[in-house]
């Protein structure tokens, strides 16, 4: 599901001959999260207070950061938008595949499989899942991701439709890719292209696979952490 974070309204999502009409769906604060493996865990909404207005809500997105290993070269699969406003924006535009968490689903982690499929064209790759936490945009939408590592050919990607009205007041709709761009990036790279806000998922994950790499057992049957005297 497109975010369009600095343009408030309505918008149409079609998959296939389905179209449906989505609103920016409003969604809780999520707790900042710390990176920890998590093999499946369901994230739930928070329960919203009857206090809370709709404007006072913080909008929540879940998404999936998606890695591979190429010559011992670490990379990021992240993705590009479509339609008339992003067309010619490169650097600092490219985001993980993500979308907004629809008031009646209560999963972060159901919501980021969902948009990871319709914005990539394929399921999320079996195996486990490192979760890391959750940034905030500068629209101050939340983002909550997850990782997972597999290697998808971007030849077969391929995303979902978005209608809206365009060109603007014309009274006329067109559809576009939410999606025009997949692209596996190294991390130097992954950073310059991906969206400032975005970048502290990359640092996270590098953190959660360094310990990963600590904590796997030696040849000898031993770890390579040296605990807490280390």
């Amino acid at each position: 599901m497109r975010d369009f974070d600095n343009r408030p309204g309505n918008y149409r999502t079609t998959t296939g001959a389905v179209s449906v009409r989505r609103r920016p769906a409003p969604g809780p604060r999520p707790r900042a999260g710390h990176p920890a493996f998590s093999h499946g865990r369901d994230a739930r909404v928070p329960e919203i207070t009857a206090s809370r207005t709709f404007d006072a809500m913080a909008r929540t997105s879940a998404g999936i950061v998606l890695y591979r290993r190429r010559g011992g070269v670490l990379e990021v699969l992240l993705v590009h938008p479509g339609g008339p406003f992003f067309g010619k924006k490169d650097l600092g535009n490219w985001g993980i595949p993500k979308g907004e968490v629809d008031p009646g689903d209560g999963h972060y982690l159901e919501t980021a499989r969902r948009e990871f499929a319709e914005e990539v064209g394929h399921p999320v790759p079996a195996g486990p899942l490192a979760e890391l936490g959750s940034i905030k945009q500068r629209s101050g939408k939340i983002v909550y991701a997850w990782a997972v590592e597999g290697d998808i050919d971007t030849s077969t990607m391929q995303s979902n439709m978005i209608e809206f009205p365009w060109p603007p007041f014309s009274g006329r709709s067109r559809s576009f890719p939410e999606i025009d761009k997949w692209v596996y990036f190294d991390m130097a790279e992954a950073r310059r292209h991906m969206k400032e806000t975005q970048i502290p998922l990359l640092d996270r994950l590098e953190a959660v696979l360094a310990a990963e790499t600590e904590e796997a057992p030696a040849p000898d049957g031993s770890t390579t952490d040296a605990g807490p005297g280390r």
